[in-house]
Parts: C-alpha cells; structure tokens; sequence
C-alpha cells in the first residue's frame, strides 16, 4: 500500500535564498494564503515546497528538483542552504505523526538524495500557466480540429465549478484534437465553440486550476503562484471559495501567493504575511494588510496601537478621545494573540519609524504575565549574539494589556459589566442593547458575538462597537480595564510635549 494521509504542518528555515531563520505553519487541510511585498520569499517558499516530495507510489505527479528552482550559477551555489519540514503520514496502519525530515544543499548536491524523499502527489502551478494558449502555439497556418465532448463525471463537474467562477453557463467542455495530434481543451458557451487558443487568459487559468485539483489524489499538495494574475477580484473571490470546498472535501493542503489583498475577505482560508528584517524573515499569521504596511511603510500619526481585534480598537479609541488626542492616534489590528509578538519583534528588528510612539495591546485573555510574554518574545527573537536581549526587554515593554479577570473571555466580561449599568442613567439606545446583552448570559467569542447583536438590534456593525466601547467606559471598571494603556500615554505626552 502506498504512503497515504500526507500532511505538512510546519517549515523551519536556517537559510534559503532570502528566508532567514523563519517558521511558517499551515493547515491540515485546505487554503493558505501567502502575502507581503515583493522580495518578501513568497515564491521562494514556494518552490521549495515544489521539491521536498518525491512522486508516490502510482501517481503520476512530476519529480521537481531543487535545481529547476534553485539552479546554480556564479553568483550562488546556495551551499549552506539549510531547513527542516515537518510532516504527518500513515504507512500501511501505521500513523507516523511530526516526522522531521532536513533538506540542506552540502558542497555540490543537495541533502536527501531525491529516492529518499518522503512521497507525496504535488501539482506546482506557476506563473507560466499565465500565458494564454495562443502565444505558446507555434503553428501560424489554419489549424483543423476533430472535436470530442467530454462528459464524464469528472468534466461535468470541472464544467459546473469553472462556470459559477466565471459566471457564466457553459453548454459543453470538449477535447479538441488537431491534424497534427496536439490536444486543446475547449468550451460551448451559447451555442459557440472554441479552444484555449480563443479563451480570455482568465478563463484559462480558471479551467486549469479546477482541472488540476480535481483530478488530483486525496492529500495531495498543489502549490499556485500568484493566484490572482489575470483575475477579475470577484472571480478570484469565487474561484478560492470553490478551491477551498474542493481542498476540504479531499483532503487537499492549497498553498498559494498573492498581492490581492480582497482574497482576505474569504472566510476559511489562513494567511501569512511575511516581512522581511535586517536579521530574519518575520511570519505574521491572519494579520491585514494595513498593520504589515505600517510596520515596513511611512509614519502615519504621533502615536500609533496596535490592537488585538475591532473591539480593542474600539476602546483604545475611547482612551485616546478621553485623553483629547483621538486625532494624534492611528490604530490598527494585527489579529490573532500571537501575532502580537511577531509584529512587535518585525517592528523592532526593522527599526520602525515612530516606535518609541508605538505599543500592541492585548485582549487580557490570554499571555497575561511577563513570563508568558517573555516565552513568545523569545520565540520569535532568537539568538545570544549582539543586543538581542535589549531587543527582548524593549519587545516587552512595547506589549501593553486590558485588565480583564483571569479565566473569563473579553465577551462575557464586557457583558456582564455593561448588564450592572443602571438603566435610568442610560440612552434609549444603550437600554436596549443592555437588555440584548441581558439575555445573551454566554456570549460567544470575536466576530459571532457582534453578529449576534448586529442581528437582534439591527445596527450596522461600526455603531454596535461604537455604543459597546460608550458602555464600557461608563463602567466602574473602565479605570481599571485601561490602566496600562492610560499610563503609557501620561508618559508618552509628558515626554513628546516636552
């Protein structure tokens, strides 16, 4: 039996190509997205995912080698090149869980040899599946076709999916045979036939895609660089929400690049953002684009925070309108916990603009303690060598929190002060969402809990925060909830009125 149930769950890098001491994780199954600048190591990462697998066992995917992406020239042999996968598959009834597997380019050849490479079916796609069909064909005179339908489930299916992406409602999918024996796929849209030679560069792309993840095996690994060339933003949104069904249903670990920032607004889909230091390559995981802007781009007010989600950002706000410098203020999410530290560290290791104006503020929920803080700085800030410990203290000190309980979620807590407002002090509007809040004893966590009031109360999500954050501060608590933040700022005005 072949190996089967193949999954990537980390990369590791010491160096290769412009990836420096770097980790980056993906999902067991479905879509991750790779963003960040040009020269960031989005297609480096990719091409070396193309070559740590060998093909497996009677499946017919190609044999990539580090050299095809990696070739040696006289400006590099990229000896010294070294980093780890860490991967999951099963062997017979055998589950073979967290396997570390090194690759390294020693003196002239590359480490392990390519028969000793773990299997698995991988499909790389890269940018060359861009050109449209006609420029690669060579022949100028008239081309003669024998058309055939393809109607087997496979092709209807391939039909179907690659339709609701373009939106359109395609009569036939055909083969296309020549006189001189080439094959060109080909479409029947309102009664008209015609082959890839005649298709929009788009169209294309889109049929390729969906054919190559359709008919590939179970845990397969398909690898697509810079997704959204030549793709309208609306059929790029559609075409990820099929990949990402097709990838789920089979099992599938969908790597792909992209500048497109719209794709983030596909639920499901994980992304990484990857910046680049003096030191070291920096991932950001499920951050947006406007925090690793800021962190590699220009100065946008005298003080800038970093928030956890839109609520922080909500309540930071308040801080700043109560201190009167709202408009001094800009505030951007990172996202998830984590990235708090990664972001800090790429701020500090890329010596930022502004950063003595600069803090990342935490729910309180999690990583509450200095030793927890300092376990995730050094996770990201590694090393001995230099000033890196003065690095560590200053991430630390740039990592403010909400004082919230221990053991409770920033939901529930915001709920169950607001519920202890005496309503006869409170607005029309703010009674009423005291009485949704009243009803709702467990509030679920992040984006549910704001759908949750946006439904039962009917505002749009901007004035359900905006009311939220007016409540809390009204709380007993609100002193308390921001003392951290509050105390930098009495510092940070003191010294920049100074």
């Amino acid at each position: 039996m072949p190996i089967s149930q193949q999954v990537i769950s980390k990369l590791e890098f010491e160096l290769l190509k412009n990836l420096r001491d770097f980790e980056i994780t993906f999902k067991p199954a479905g879509l991750t997205g790779i963003l960040g600048p040009n020269g960031s190591g989005k297609s480096t990462l990719l091409h070396a995912l193309a070559c740590v697998y060998q093909p497996n066992d009677g499946q017919d995917s190609v044999n990539n080698k580090f050299s095809q992406f990696f070739t040696p020239t006289n400006h590099s042999l990229w000896t010294g090149s070294k980093f780890k996968m860490i991967h999951t598959f099963r062997n017979n009834a055998v589950l073979n869980e967290n396997v570390n597997t090194e690759y390294a380019k020693q003196a002239d050849r590359w480490a392990p040899r390519y028969g000793r490479r773990p299997k698995r079916f991988v499909s790389y796609i890269g940018i060359r599946s861009c050109v449209p069909a006609i420029e690669l064909e060579s022949q100028s005179s008239r081309i003669t076709f024998n058309t055939t339908p393809l109607d087997d489930q496979q092709s209807m299916r391939l039909l179907d999916l690659g339709g609701r992406v373009m939106n359109r409602t395609y009569d036939a999918l055909n083969n296309h045979l020549s006189t001189r024996q080439k094959q060109y796929i080909g479409l029947t849209h309102s009664g008209v036939n015609y082959s890839s030679l005649n298709m929009g560069a788009g169209e294309q792309r889109i049929f390729q895609l969906l054919r190559e993840v359709l008919a590939c095996p179970n845990f397969s690994l398909i690898l697509i660089d810079e997704i959204d060339l030549l793709m309208h933003e609306d059929a790029l949104v559609r075409l990820l929400e099929t990949l990402k069904q097709i990838a789920v249903d089979k099992n599938l670990q969908i790597i792909f690049t992209t500048h497109n920032h719209r794709s983030l607004l596909v639920e499901g889909i994980e992304f990484r953002h990857l910046q680049q230091t003096g030191t070291k390559t920096i991932c950001h995981v499920n951050t947006n684009a406007e925090s690793l802007y800021r962190l590699t781009g220009q100065q946008i007010r005298t003080y800038e925070l970093f928030a956890e989600d839109t609520l922080t950002r909500f309540l930071l706000k308040q801080v700043a309108h109560g201190k009167g410098i709202a408009r001094e203020c800009k505030i951007i999410e990172f996202g998830s916990a984590s990235n708090c530290f990664t972001s800090v560290s790429g701020a500090i290791l890329n010596q930022t603009d502004n950063l003595e104006n600069m803090i990342f503020v935490l729910d309180g929920d999690v990583y509450r303690t200095e030793p927890e803080k300092r376990t995730q700085i050094n996770r990201v800030l590694t090393g001995n060598i230099g000033d890196y410990q003065n690095k560590r203290d200053l991430a630390i000190s740039k990592v403010k929190q909400l004082q919230i309980p221990e053991g409770i979620s920033p939901e529930r807590y915001y709920r169950n002060i607001i519920v202890q407002l005496n309503v006869d002090d409170l607005t029309n509007k703010q009674q009423e969402l005291r009485e949704v809040l009243e009803n709702l004893e467990n509030p679920p966590n992040d984006h549910d809990f704001l759908k949750i009031l946006i439904d039962r109360i009917g505002l749009e999500e901007g004035e359900i925060l905006t009311l939220l954050a007016d409540m809390i501060r009204l709380t007993p608590e609100w002193n308390h909830l921001v003392e951290e933040i509050d105390q930098w700022f009495d510092k940070r005005q003191v010294i920049n009125q100074g």
